[in-house]
Order: C-alpha cells, then sequence, then structure tokens
C-alpha cells in the first residue's frame, strides 16, 4: 500500500514510522522546512505514564471565569478572540457541565485506556527507545493545599493497586523527603508535601521527531543496519525503504481519482519546481490527515467539520549554570487555589518551563504568561538557570470539543484522521499511531489479525455525527 501522511510533527512521523513497519511505502508532506516544528517544538515534553487529564475538565470553566478578572490560572483567553464558534461552545457547555458525572468519567477512562497503550507501544518498540530524547525517568508533583494532595494520593493509592513493583509505585514524600528528592528545590512555606511518581516520563519531544525522521532519511531498517546511501535529492525529501519526506510543500486539496486518493500541494512553491523526480503528486490508497491546527481545513474541504478549538502553549527555555543547582527530575508544582500547575522539566543542559495555556484562534505574545512561567522558575530553583538568557516560545496545538483525539476511519473510504491530541499529544502518539496503522492494514487486508488489539471507536470522527 501507498499511504499518504500530512504532518511531520510527534504524530505524522510517528504514524509514517508505524505504517512503514507493516510493510506500508509512506510519504510524509510537511509545509515546514523540517519534522517538529509546530505543536512538537518548545513542548512540555511530557511521555505519560498512563494517565491523561482531560484539557477542559471539571474546573476549566472556573478557570475561564477567573482569567477574565485577571486571576492567575492555567488558562488565559481575550475577549477579542472567539474562543468556540456558538455551536461548539454550546456542545462544550453540555460536555463539561451538564452531563459532568457521566461524560468526564468516560473521557477520563477512554483517555488512561489510550495513555497506557501508547506507553506500552513505546515501552516494546524497536526504535523509539533507543532514539535521541533527553529523557527523564520519574517526576516530583508539589502540592500547596492539604486537600488536594490527599485527592491526589487517594487517586495514586487506587492506581498501585495495580502495580505490582514497589519501585514503579507512587510514593507520599512529606517535606523533609520531598527536599530529599529535590535538593535543589528552593525553601517555601506555601508548599505542603510532594508525590513522587516514578512511572512518568518527561523528555524533548523535537529532538525525538527530528531523531526518528533522520532514522528514515538515514535508510535504517528495523534491525537498526544501515541499508544503503540516501536515495532521492533535493527539497522533496529522500526515500529509504518505504519513507520518503516532501518539506516545503503545502497541501491544498486531497482529490479522488478512480478510487485512490491524490494529494495535491503548491504547484507553484519551488520547492515543487525543484523536484525533478515527478511533477504531477503521486497516487495514494489512502491519506492520514495529521496536521494538527492545519488539518482543519483539509477535513473541511472534504466537508467534515468535526468542531475543535486551538490551544497555545507557552514555554520559557533556560540554560543551565550548575547540574547541582538544577532539579534531578521533572518537577510539577501545582496550586489549588490559584488554579494553576507549573511544570520544571531538566532537557539535557537546559530547564524547560511549561504551564500556561490561551485558548483561541490566534496566539498572542503573552507577557504575563512568560513572567507566570519566569517567576516560577526563580522562585523554586533560583540558581539553576539565567531568567535573562531565557527563550521565550509558544507552539499551538487542538483538541477536540470533548478533549479526546480524533483518530481512526472516516465517511470516506480512504480518508483518516489522527489529530486534536491537545497539549499532551505526545503521551498519546505511539499508541495512536500503532492503532491507526493497524486500521488501516485491516480495511485493506481484512483477514489480518491486528485490529483487535486497540479499539478507536470511542475516537473516532464518526462519535461528532
Amino acid at each position: 500500500m501507498k499511504i499518504a501522511v500530512i504532518g511531520a510533527g510527534a504524530i505524522g512521523v510517528n504514524t509514517a514510522q508505524a505504517l512503514f513497519e507493516a510493510g506500508c511505502e509512506v510519504h510524509v508532506f510537511e509545509q515546514g522546512s523540517s519534522a517538529a516544528q509546530g505543536a512538537s517544538f518548545a513542548h512540555s515534553g511530557n511521555m505519560g505514564d498512563g494517565a491523561i487529564l482531560p484539557l477542559f475538565g471539571a474546573s476549566f470553566f472556573k478557570q475561564m471565569i477567573l482569567a477574565t478578572f485577571k486571576r492567575p490560572t492555567t488558562f488565559s483567553w481575550r475577549h477579542s478572540h472567539a474562543i468556540l464558534a456558538p455551536k461548539q461552545y454550546w456542545q462544550l457547555l453540555k460536555t463539561t457541565l451538564f452531563t459532568r458525572k457521566v461524560s468526564l468519567a468516560h473521557t477520563q477512562a477512554d483517555l488512561n485506556r489510550l495513555a497506557r497503550y501508547s506507553k506500552e507501544v513505546y515501552d516494546n518498540s524497536l526504535v523509539a527507545t533507543e532514539l535521541l530524547c533527553e529523557k527523564i525517568e520519574g517526576a516530583v508533583e508539589l502540592h500547596t493545599v492539604s486537600a488536594a494532595l490527599d485527592e491526589a494520593w487517594h487517586r495514586a493509592e487506587l492506581d498501585n493497586l495495580s502495580i505490582e513493583l514497589d519501585s514503579e509505585k507512587t510514593r507520599r514524600l512529606d517535606t523533609e523527603q520531598m527536599y530529599a528528592f529535590e535538593p535543589a528545590l528552593a525553601s517555601d512555606d506555601a508548599l505542603i508535601g510532594a508525590l513522587y511518581f516514578p512511572k512518568k516520563r518527561y523528555g524533548n519531544c523535537a529532538l525525538f521527531t527530528k531523531s526518528l525522521k533522520n532514522f528514515h532519511q538515514l535508510g535504517l531498517g528495523i534491525d537498526r543496519q544501515v541499508s544503503g546511501a540516501l536515495e532521492g535529492s533535493g527539497e522533496a525529501g529522500s526515500l529509504s525503504k518505504g519513507v520518503k519526506y516532501w518539506f516545503n510543500h503545502t497541501v491544498d486539496a486531497i482529490k479522488a481519482v478512480d478510487s485512490r486518493w491524490q494529494v495535491q500541494t503548491d504547484l507553484s512553491s519551488p520547492a515543487h519546481a525543484a523536484a525533478t523526480s515527478t511533477s504531477t503528486p503521486p497516487m495514494f490508497d489512502a491519506v492520514v490527515i495529521a496536521a494538527g491546527v492545519g488539518s482543519a481545513p483539509l477535513l473541511a474541504s472534504l466537508n467534515l467539520n468535526p468542531p475543535t478549538s486551538h490551544v497555545h502553549a507557552y514555554s520559557v527555555t533556560m540554560p543551565g549554570t550548575l547540574d547541582i543547582d538544577a532539579p534531578k527530575r521533572c518537577v510539577v508544582r501545582r496550586n489549588t487555589t490559584e488554579q494553576t500547575e507549573v511544570v520544571f522539566a531538566p532537557l539535557g543542559n537546559r530547564l524547560r518551563v511549561t504551564g500556561q495555556f490561551q485558548i483561541g484562534t490566534q496566539a498572542d505574545n503573552n507577557s504575563k504568561a512568560y513572567k507566570v512561567l519566569g517567576l516560577a522558575a526563580q522562585r523554586a530553583f533560583p540558581y539553576a538557570t539565567k531568567l535573562s538568557d531565557a527563550i521565550y516560545d509558544v507552539s499551538t496545538s487542538c483538541i477536540a470539543i470533548d478533549s479526546k483525539p480524533i483518530v481512526g476511519a472516516t465517511p470516506l473510504a480512504g480518508i483518516f484522521t489522527n489529530y486534536a491530541h491537545g497539549p499532551d499529544h505526545w503521551a498519546l502518539s505511539f499508541g495512536c499511531a500503532q492503532a491507526l496503522s493497524d486500521l488501516i492494514v485491516h480495511t485493506f487486508k481484512p483477514s489480518a489479525k491486528t485490529a483487535a488489539r486497540f479499539d478507536l471507536q470511542p475516537f473516532s470522527i464518526s462519535r461528532f455525527s
């Protein structure tokens, strides 16, 4: 089978890898000049631990109200930017308020099931576990409110019942143990305790995605043996054992031609003119739309309009000074009173601070968000970095109205989706890629014994019909 994957972020490149392992010829189209330039760039680094919280959760509207009155929160929004269309806003109200107890419980269960499967796929991968990603094992979650700590510990105890190894069970830390775990953490009277999650993983999403892309272009097979020199040249990409990248190619349309699909790119672009192999877009048996925020226009051209919203994640990355002053593992500081959560992830010789989001179609140069993150870093690890050398970034992803990704088949035969994962898309990318690959193979070859490994029905675009 010849498959087109639109988008070279963590979702698209992982999907290409899963399809490649299934024996498909994969073409990845990306409007940027390299991989991981959108939502996967300056990512928080969350690789998951088998649990993902719904973005539009129980406290979402509370945070929106607080943000309206200029109170510090994790989320912000501008009155001048429409969060959602009226119909989508009404669906969000129904999802998070009127049917909250039912729908959020189901959403949480579906997300956890997908996150656990994604972790399993990553752990069993012959390739992913060996790629560069500056991975950090374990996370310390700091708390400032006793009730919130007790509630988080209660959930952790329930999870511990299903864990056999003591080394993988969540631990509760008093303040003395907390500072022993993170000796560089500055003394803070507001902190009353912490939880240690040994299974949580953080890393460099962009580095991982680029490493996997390079793995494809260098012609390395699953047995990690060099198969030969690069094939092909120019900006169109290079073909190596089934994966070809087409950078600087914006997909304008997807058209059906004789039961196959034609991916039409910007034919007037210099990049396309440089591609000497063909002047006509190739034909594909199937197309996977995994272009993040760019997926909605493509789906709309096919008369598919699932309700989604843009999420802009702000980050501050600072060069480190001395390792002794930096966190040893990922540190998450929760403040239930202020409805904020800040993540400190040591990536190589840098410290990345994340935890501020904006909902809306446009991303502002949100100085308030950057200020919150910078001050949090100075407060928690004052000697680890220099704020004057900080790099400020914002990455934009999209998320469905019910906080679940849109993955699976569409009403159009041969068109599949893998997008709308939200800010934690890396944590779900491995499972979504593998499950979608199984579904595509099973669709074209029903006798394949891969369709039952994971059920994508709760994540299908058909749930919005």
